[in-house]
């Protein structure tokens, strides 16, 4: 028995000023075990390296609604199966994620495309 592979990469939805819903693929192999949940990892302003968001999803679902936002952030996020035999690697990070300004109204945050480079091409 084996831990499970990474997971694909997550890709926001809703994103909201404080809060986002973040979907991923599962991972290929699951290590001979199902996967039970997920560890979320995040990185603010692409520079403080990633660090444990949530511990545990509680569930097997790909998908977890991530709360306690700061409001115009950038984010990027990792997502790393857990099955009966323990943790997995994480799979790639999502492309970064603007969460919206306090004042704003509704619709979907900007995703910020990674380049080698450095610099950034906005898209909505």
């Amino acid at each position: 028995m084996q831990v499970p592979g990474p997971p694909g990469r997550p890709w926001a939805e809703a994103v909201e000023v404080t809060a986002l819903t973040l979907r991923w693929e599962p991972p290929a192999h699951v290590g001979g075990s199902e996967v039970r949940s997920y560890r979320l990892l995040a990185q603010t302003g692409g520079m403080d390296g990633f660090k444990v968001l949530l511990d545990d999803t509680g569930g097997s679902a790909p998908e977890v609604r991530v709360t306690r936002l700061e409001p115009t952030t950038w984010y990027e996020f990792e997502v790393a199966a857990i099955n009966y035999n323990g943790l997995g690697p994480p799979g790639p990070p999502s492309e970064p994620i603007l969460t919206l300004g306090g004042g704003g109204g509704g619709g979907a945050g900007v995703r910020r495309r990674r380049t080698t480079q450095g610099a950034s091409a906005l898209r909505a």
